[in-house]
């Protein structure tokens, strides 16, 4: 386990990761956002998004009950999402969805990585979707779950266009419902 030398937050040293990852292999810069605690990850995670020129990492974060979705702004933020595959997932859990506001957005060449992620009881509505990439950003999904996650109405579980790819890989999906 290597330390990420960058991107600690709050003042606070910079973490060990539990999967191994390292400021080199996440490619991470003075604007990385660590976001890596249960109590406080959801705010932490709120205030990094409001810089719109940070890449944003959560690391065996546990993040409940959202009350809005986190929609990243129009630009090319990478979001890299990672629990401990051998532990505890990282875990989003619980969240409404309302209009076409998806729980991620990613445009103009962003790229969204989730790795050993529980995403579960998600609900979206409106033509909505639990996750968007647009303009040639792509979404990689592995070593994860995705279970009970409801998109209704003509919302999709996944959405991306424009040459942007979704990969997925070693996940486990259960009792996912999608209109389309």
């Amino acid at each position: 386990v290597r330390l990420l030398e960058k991107g600690a937050i709050d003042g606070k040293p910079p973490l060990a990761t539990p999967g191994g990852f390292s400021s080199r292999s996440l490619g991470a810069s003075t604007n990385t956002a660590l976001v890596n605690s249960e109590e406080n990850g959801q705010q932490q995670l709120r205030e990094a998004l409001v810089d719109t020129d940070v890449r944003i990492i959560l690391l065996g974060t546990k993040v409940v009950r959202l009350e809005q979705p986190f929609s990243l702004p129009d630009i090319s933020s990478e979001v890299l999402i990672a629990g401990d595959c051998e532990a505890d997932y990282c875990e989003l859990d619980g969240g409404r969805h309302f209009g076409a506001a998806p729980l991620f957005k990613l445009v103009q060449g962003g790229g969204l990585s989730l790795r050993g992620l529980l995403i579960h009881s998600f609900f979206s509505t409106t033509q909505g979707s639990v996750i968007a990439s647009f303009l040639g950003s792509d979404i990689v999904i592995s070593d994860s779950i995705l279970t009970n996650n409801a998109a209704m109405d003509g919302s999709v579980l996944f959405m991306e266009s424009m040459a942007g790819n979704v990969i997925i890989s070693q996940s486990v999906f259960s009792n996912n419902t999608a209109s389309r």
